[in-house]
């Protein structure tokens, strides 16, 4: 088992820009199978389940998560399923495997959550965000990630929506390219560029790609069932 992180996003801003369809190779993944270029992906045929804990969220931040999610279902062609809001808070430490909580024959859901700076994923004060998912080896050999975590700086003044600015849109799109297994790219144009932009938050050309990689058209990859005790 294992646990695969984004760097955070920060707080300094780029240059302003429209994010126009950009370089279509202006991708990258943040694990690849051993001795080959494929990307560890979550099972693109099974629901990406997932619960928010919205305790510290600001105003509108939950339905920019919301929107961001839909978006990603559709350049991946998969479904994530909300099964409701958590107590549960984020940490580096959770456990993948939650039976009293979620099930004997289930990985932990996917965590949403806003935590103050110092408990992100990668604590940084100047950081808005940070992601993880964790990767399990399945019967063929192939790692598939499982569950992860996403946290978000509830400090941060961001703008709501999607719109120019620095937003939670963008930031909501950005970790959820990590969690999903994108990483960083220099391409200003792309989500995945490390910095929030006082640009409109939505994916370029290099974004879709990548999620096209990640998503449902190379087919399934099945994950295992958790280990019952």
């Amino acid at each position: 088992v294992a646990i695969a992180f984004g760097a955070n996003a920060l707080f300094s801003v780029a240059p302003s820009v429209l994010r126009s369809a950009g370089d279509p190779d202006a991708y990258a993944f943040l694990q690849t199978q051993p001795g080959s270029s494929d990307p560890v992906r979550y099972d693109p045929c099974s629901p990406l389940r997932y619960v928010i804990n919205r305790d510290m969220a600001p105003a509108g931040a939950v339905e920019d998560l919301e929107e961001a999610i839909e978006l990603f279902e559709d350049a991946m062609k998969v479904d994530f399923v909300f099964v409701g809001y958590t107590e549960e808070v984020p940490s580096e430490e959770r456990p993948i495997h939650q039976p009293q909580s979620y099930g004997t024959r289930r990985w932990a859901p996917i965590l949403f959550g806003w935590v103050p700076p110092e408990q992100l994923l990668q604590p940084d004060d100047q950081a808005v965000g940070a992601a993880g998912s964790t990767y399990v080896e399945n019967d063929r050999g192939d790692f598939v990630y499982v569950t992860g975590v996403v946290t978000f700086n509830a400090d941060a003044k961001l703008l709501s929506g999607f719109e120019l600015g620095d937003s939670w849109g963008d930031v909501a799109l950005h970790e959820l390219g990590h969690l999903v297994g994108l990483a960083h790219v220099d391409d200003d144009n792309q989500v995945m560029y490390p910095d929030v932009t006082a640009g409109e938050a939505r994916l370029g050309a290099g974004d879709l790609r990548g999620l096209e990689l990640l998503g449902r058209d190379p087919g399934c990859v099945a994950a295992p069932e958790p280990r019952r005790r």
